[in-house]
């Protein structure tokens, strides 16, 4: 596990799903300074919800193995920190190389995972859950 990875939680499909919540994360950190601009605001439950969801659509074969698993993309940051729908520019401060890494990290795990599900499946559902 990476540093970063406790930041943001994600994992490979098996289904031509992916579930995204960028701003049900609580976490502040202190290396990041916080946005002034924008929405500040968490979407509250989205990350139970979007687990929820993905439990749900989750699907077992008869010895119990996972066949059927979304792809998913969760960050745990705080949106005053790091918003992920917004463009680099406005998405953190910029002076926060930390900040880069991540918002890199969390679009880079969605462009892979949609590459992945329509190379594997010919397509690729986006949910982006706020």
């Amino acid at each position: 596990m990476t540093r970063f990875e406790k930041y943001i939680e994600y994992k490979k499909g098996s289904f031509p799903l992916i579930i995204s919540i960028p701003h049900g994360g609580t976490i502040m950190l202190k290396e990041i300074p916080k946005r002034i601009n924008g929405v500040l605001g968490i979407d509250k439950y989205t990350i139970q919800l979007g687990k929820h969801l993905i439990k749900l659509i989750e699907t077992k074969d008869t010895k119990g193995a996972n066949i059927i698993i979304p792809y998913y993309v969760i960050s745990k940051i705080h949106r005053s920190i790091i918003d992920f729908n917004r463009n680099e520019n406005k998405a953190y401060v910029n002076s926060s190389n930390i900040a880069h890494k991540l918002y890199n990290l969390y679009h880079d795990k969605l462009f892979e995972y949609i590459k992945d599900s329509i190379k594997n499946f010919g397509r690729s559902l986006l949910i982006d859950i706020h």
